[in-house]
């Protein structure tokens, strides 16, 4: 079962606990985040992957020049722990991590979460993935794929939190609630983008088998010109 696949059943399953109206509401949030373009508007391939230094899980300042001077890149957005589709899609990455980090590449994933609750994060779940916070999605911003939830979605993903159990941050009602879609790039060690993934419904994330062919496909042209 590939990784979309089990975030296809837990799409499902959650839509199934809504009733028609919040469905609706779903949806037309959706839809809203379609309308703004931002996977048109964000990084594409051939891109320059935008410089950053991000405090990562234990407070050091991660800069993606260092990161770069390694070897190759993939960073992944993600909204954060409370968010289920981002729990699958970390367990994923970080599975393909080891794979990703034989070929000399590194992998980072992003979100407007405090370096501390990303910290709790990886030690919950035993994360060996890098994570980097991101506050307020200010480099999500720069990447083009930030974007601001309404107040009524806002107040209906807290209700539906609620109702599932789940802890979603609290919201500065001056700033609102400003999040990125799932993107995922795998930039080179020019900093050129090579792949390039985004999608403004939460639920599809970049499959991770991908990354790592992608890493792969790098780390073989710097072979054979080595």
């Amino acid at each position: 079962m590939t990784l979309q696949d089990e975030l296809d059943q837990v799409a499902s399953q959650l839509r199934r606990a809504l009733s028609p109206g919040e469905l609706e509401e779903l949806d037309d949030a959706i839809d809203r985040v379609r309308m703004l373009q931002l996977v048109e508007e964000g990084l594409a391939v051939g891109d320059v992957l935008p410089d950053f230094a991000l405090s990562d899980s234990h407070g050091r300042i991660v800069t993606s020049d260092e990161l770069l001077a390694r070897g190759p890149l993939a960073l992944a957005f993600f909204r954060g722990p409370w968010c289920p589709y981002c729990s699958l899609a970390l367990r994923g990455l970080d599975e393909a991590r080891p794979a990703i980090e034989r070929q000399g590449a590194s992998l980072v994933a992003v979100a407007p979460v405090p370096a501390a609750e990303l910290g709790r994060l990886a030690g919950e779940r035993g994360l060996g993935l890098r994570l980097l916070s991101d506050p307020g999605a200010r480099y999500a911003r720069i990447c083009g794929v930030r974007f601001e939830m309404t107040a009524g979605f806002t107040a209906l993903y807290q209700r539906l939190a609620r109702r599932f159990g789940l802890e979603t941050p609290e919201v500065d009602p001056r700033t609102g609630w400003q999040l990125p879609i799932p993107a995922t790039y795998v930039a080179g060690q020019d900093g050129v983008v090579r792949y390039a993934f985004a999608d403004p419904d939460w639920a599809r994330r970049a499959d991770p088998a991908d990354i790592v062919a992608t890493v792969a496909r790098l780390a073989q042209a710097v072979e054979a010109t080595g």
